[in-house]
């Protein structure tokens, strides 16, 4: 009898040995398969807008907003959401937009991009469609490098639309 207990006692602890070493790898192919969910949405969304620009005269719309019901039937249904490995509710978020003011012909480098990073094997990592249409998950660093090079083409962007014009001088009159 005591063997036969030890022999269960055995095969317990084996399978909850197993279970403990598989659940880190189920949730990590949780997180994959929402970031592959989120790249999918963010791609649907930067096609729209892409073809929004070309019944636009080339120029991107201002809020994704204004790609429904034409483009895309509900802009909501392709929120993000949340990456977690939690079992809560995952909270829907919107998107970052940086088409605004761009033409097709010259898109911004960053189109569309995730509201927060995911923390993916501990690396912070972002979801970016570029203004190609490309799409992929970034490590935080390369997002960030990507996103102040977009800042400057707007900056550009608005200093060819408002130019700086030189202070005019006051002289009294003689």
């Amino acid at each position: 009898m005591n063997r036969r207990l030890a022999f269960q006692l055995l095969a317990a602890m084996l399978v909850i040995l197993a279970a403990g070493l598989c659940l880190p790898l189920f949730s990590r192919v949780a997180v994959r398969g929402a970031q592959t969910k989120n790249l999918s949405n963010a791609k649907q969304l930067a096609i729209s807008c892409t073809a929004y620009a070309m019944d636009h005269e080339g120029h991107f719309p201002v809020h994704l907003s204004e790609l429904q019901p034409i483009y895309i039937a509900k802009v909501n249904s392709l929120c993000y959401t949340t990456v977690d490995s939690g079992d809560g509710p995952k909270p829907e978020l919107d998107w970052m937009y940086f088409g605004a003011g761009f033409q097709a012909r010259n898109p911004p480098r960053v189109l569309i991009a995730s509201p927060q990073a995911s923390t993916s094997a501990k690396r912070q990592k972002r979801i970016i469609v570029e203004g190609d249409l490309s799409g992929a998950v970034w490590d935080e660093p390369k997002y960030q490098e990507m996103l102040a090079e977009t800042v400057r083409q707007m900056r550009a962007l608005d200093d060819s639309r408002h130019p700086v014009k030189p202070a005019a001088t006051d002289v009294p009159p003689k």
